[in-house]
């Protein structure tokens, strides 16, 4: 068989929906014999479930609320705020298109959260409502990124420190820092083998500023945004399933080969706060940067400006040397929507 990579949230959603039909034909990574495309680890219901039963200590609190629910049984609920989040993703993105991009929404009392929940139903399967957990910086919501062996093993792990959000509040992390993550292994260790998980996953950790200790909000099972961007720093999570893929069909060690003797890989040393390793989405930057200032007056040089002051290595979702058309067509789109000159934008990858 073939070994299938999501590529969007859309694909991985039409591989659960048909699964039946296209496992006897594809591989898709999680499960240790690539025998399951594992949908129970992405629905959040499931996933929050299996956490509070197997690691409560990670896991804020959450209701599943399903079309059919009794709002009536919220009542009891007493730590509000809580946010208000899709159970599992629909092929139109609708609780995205319904809230203007964000991944949550907040509310603040019973009353809201009776109000909100009827709204959505109406368009929505089933919501999460999490308690909401307060940090108070950057550093304090970890996105971590991890991949497992086929024995659930740890074996590259990286994280990021989210240093422009847009949305600004739940929204997607468009300006995004390579950190390290020596004190999150044990966490990402325990969550692998409670899944039983094999391939990349990224873990969401966020560190309450009450407790001081970190719970989980999120699991990401495709490959996200910014998986290229590790790669091109040695943590290549999409080419180490590939190889495990390629061993468990073939019987070969091209996993093992590559991994050199490492047991774990991890960003290199020279990682600094004074050396920012970032990635950046530069059309959604710039649409930042024109919500922020006055569109008329943006202009290429302010814009080239305003990314260097960012890190000193920098590279971008859209594009690199090696393939260079997504960028130039983000450019374009970019120049015409702000009337900007294109080439000194196209030049930042050159």
């Amino acid at each position: 068989k073939s070994l299938v990579v999501p590529s969007s949230d859309t694909a991985q959603k039409l591989l659960f929906e048909y699964e039946d039909m296209l496992a006897p034909y594809f591989n898709m990574y999680g499960a240790q014999n690539f025998d399951s495309f594992r949908y129970g680890v992405t629905h959040k219901g499931e996933f929050f479930k299996s956490l509070n039963q197997n690691l409560p200590d990670l896991c804020p609190e959450t209701t599943l609320i399903r079309k059919d629910y009794c709002l009536a049984s919220i009542d009891e609920l007493r730590k509000y705020p809580y946010v208000v989040k899709p159970a599992a993703k629909d092929f139109a993105q609708s609780f995205y298109r319904l809230n203007d991009g964000k991944k949550a929404i907040t509310v603040s009392d019973i009353n809201q959260a009776k109000t909100t929940l009827s709204h959505l139903l109406q368009t929505q399967k089933e919501l999460i409502l999490q308690e909401k957990i307060h940090f108070v910086s950057a550093d304090n919501e970890v996105p971590v990124y991890c991949y497992f062996d086929r024995s659930s093993e740890l074996r590259m792990i990286a994280a990021g420190r989210k240093n422009l959000i847009y949305p600004s509040e739940f929204g997607t992390a468009i300006v995004l820092e390579l950190t390290k993550s020596e004190f999150l292994r044990e966490h990402a260790q325990r969550v692998g083998k409670m899944l039983r998980w094999s391939g990349p996953l990224m873990i969401e950790f966020i560190r309450d500023a009450r407790s001081k200790k970190f719970k989980i909000i999120e699991v990401n099972t495709r490959p996200w945004l910014f998986h290229d961007f590790y790669r091109q720093h040695g943590l290549d999570f999409v080419g180490a399933v590939l190889r495990e893929h390629c061993d468990f069909q073939n019987g070969t060690k091209l996993f093992e080969s590559w991994l050199n003797g490492r047991a774990l890989v991890e960003p290199d040393e020279t990682i600094s706060r004074c050396n920012k390793i970032v990635h950046l989405d530069i059309v959604s930057y710039v649409e930042h940067l024109a919500t922020n200032s006055e569109t008329e007056k943006l202009n290429s040089k302010k814009i080239i400006n305003s990314i260097k002051s960012l890190g000193s290595n920098i590279t971008f979702a859209q594009g690199s040397e090696d393939d260079l058309g997504p960028y130039q067509a983000g450019i374009r789109f970019l120049s015409d929507r702000y009337n900007l000159d294109p080439e000194p934008l196209i030049k930042l990858v050159r």
